[in-house]
C-alpha cells in the first residue's frame, strides 16, 4: 500500500508504506541453479572461473533479476582494489628478484626443507597479522615458488598451500582480516583481547607445521 491508497479525509495515514515484494516465482530460482551449473564447471576445468562469472553477470542483468543501476552496489570494488594491488604487489616481488633473494638466502643458511617450510609459514603469518590475508598471500607466493626451486622440489604446490594456510592465520590482530574487523567493534573488543588468545591460537597452527 502507498499514501495514495489512503483519503486524508477518511483515514489518518500514520507510516508511509512501499511496495511489499512478491513472493519469489519458480523462475527467480533461475540464478541459483545457474550459480551451481557454473561453479562446477569451473571446479572440473571446463569453463574458466572469470568466463563463468562474466556470464552470471550479464545473465543477472538481462533476466531481470539485477537492475543495471545496482551494479555499482552489487559490486565489492573495495575487495577488487585490494585484491588487484595484491596481484601487482606479487609481480613486483617476483620481478625485482627480491623472492628469489629471500629463498636463495634460506637455502644458503643450511636449513633443511621442513625447518624451510616452517620459516615461510612464520614468514607469511606475520605479514598477514600486520597488513591483510591478501597482500600476505601475494608476498609469499613467489617466495614459496622459488624456494621449491631452490630446494630442488618437485612441485611447489606443497609450499604453496603453506602459504595459503599461514595467509588464514591471522588470530593475533584485528586487522589481518575482514571478520576480525567486523567483530572488534560491537563485541567490544581490543587489541589486546586479540593478542591473548590469538597468539595461542597461531602458535598452535605453527606447531602443527
Amino acid at each position: 500500500a502507498v499514501e495514495s491508497d489512503f483519503p486524508k479525509r477518511d483515514f489518518l495515514l500514520v507510516t508511509k508504506m512501499g511496495h511489499l515484494k512478491a513472493p519469489p516465482r519458480l523462475y527467480d530460482y533461475l540464478p541459483l541453479l545457474l550459480f551451481v551449473v557454473g561453479l562446477i564447471l569451473a571446479a572440473v576445468g571446463v569453463v574458466p572461473m572469470v568466463r563463468v562469472a562474466v556470464s552470471l553477470s550479464v545473465i543477472s542483468v538481462l533476466g531481470g533479476w539485477v537492475r543495471p543501476r545496482e551494479i555499482r552496489e552489487v559490486v565489492d570494488w573495495n575487495l577488487l582494489i585490494l585484491v588487484g594491488s595484491a596481484l601487482g604487489l606479487s609481480r613486483a616481488v617476483t620481478q625485482s628478484g627480491l623472492s628469489s633473494a629471500a629463498a636463495a638466502g634460506v637455502v644458503h643458511a643450511g636449513l633443511p626443507p621442513h625447518a624451510a617450510l616452517v620459516v615461510l609459514f612464520l614468514l607469511t603469518m606475520v605479514t598477514t597479522e600486520l597488513i591483510t590475508n591478501n597482500a600476505a598471500a601475494a608476498l609469499g607466493l613467489p617466495l614459496a615458488i622459488d624456494l621449491s626451486r631452490e630446494l630442488g622440489l618437485a612441485s611447489h604446490w606443497p609450499l604453496a598451500m603453506t602459504v595459503l594456510v599461514a595467509a588464514s592465520t591471522s588470530y593475533a590482530s584485528p586487522i589481518g582480516y575482514a571478520t576480525n574487523l567486523m567483530v572488534l567493534g560491537p563485541g567490544g573488543y581490543s587489541f589486546s583481547d586479540f593478542a591473548r588468545v590469538g597468539v595461542v591460537m597461531d602458535l598452535i597452527y605453527l606447531g602443527e607445521i
